[in-house]
């Protein structure tokens, strides 16, 4: 499939019945010109509601090796996770919320590197990664990742405006499941800002020179980040 001059999202997401926001990371562009692969990296909100139906269309259409799951313990807990892949293909990961963006890359540092990590093995792909809603924590792990690659920042942000209209989806479910208030017609936050995904990779060149610093000082394998972008680019 030629991706050439992509960048519309819509032409990446991918509907489900009861999976929200999901959608490929391809034909995002990097400064040298490369882009990333199709059908190589998913982002999503929460897999543990999908419908039989959905777990059909996921195996025979995207055929995941693995689902690197950024949820909470109590998360995982409550909601259960998704039967779509064996226990040991699921990577879980998970990521502190609630935090201003300082305190959230402190305290994950080392599970970023960790998920990048597993990112830089060619027996990971195509790889999903979700949270519950698929906007924060994964576009925290999403943004890193992308960074990484050179992919340039205003597609970065742009992919993360995109999850706005899923997120709300995702919110009436989510009241419908009793998980949310009923007396919010849509998630607090919902008015999603390129700025807002920006300033992490603004906080990490603060605090460390670049993502690429920022996860060696957690713990990443300077060869590790190096194949990461034969992985997912051409």
């Amino acid at each position: 499939m030629d991706v050439s001059g992509v960048r519309n999202v819509t032409t990446r997401a991918i509907r489900f019945e009861r999976i929200y926001n999901f959608r490929d990371l391809r034909g995002l562009a990097t400064a040298a010109g490369d882009r990333v692969q199709t059908g190589r990296l998913f982002r999503s909100g929460g897999l543990q509601w999908m419908t039989d139906a959905d777990a059909t269309r996921i195996r025979r259409g995207i055929s995941p090796s693995s689902l690197v799951d950024l949820r909470g313990d109590r998360e995982v807990e409550r909601d259960g996770v998704a039967t779509l892949l064996e226990e040991s293909q699921r990577l879980h990961v998970p990521i502190d919320r609630d935090l201003d963006i300082e305190a959230i890359l402190e305290n994950n540092s080392d599970r970023l590197a960790r998920v990048v990590t597993h990112l830089a093995d060619d027996t990971a792909y195509p790889c999903v990664i979700s949270c519950s809603s698929g906007v924060h924590r994964t576009s925290l792990v999403v943004t890193i990742v992308l960074d990484l690659l050179g992919v340039a920042r205003d597609a970065i942000a742009e992919d993360f405006v995109a999850s706005a209209g899923p997120y709300r989806d995702g919110w009436e479910f989510g009241q419908a499941m009793g998980l949310y208030p009923l007396d919010r017609e849509q998630p607090p936050d919902a008015d999603l800002q390129g700025e807002t995904i920006l300033d992490v990779v603004s906080t990490i060149d603060g605090a460390h020179g670049s993502t690429r610093d920022f996860l060696l000082a957690a713990g990443a394998d300077p060869t590790t980040l190096d194949r990461l972008p034969a992985l997912l680019l051409e």
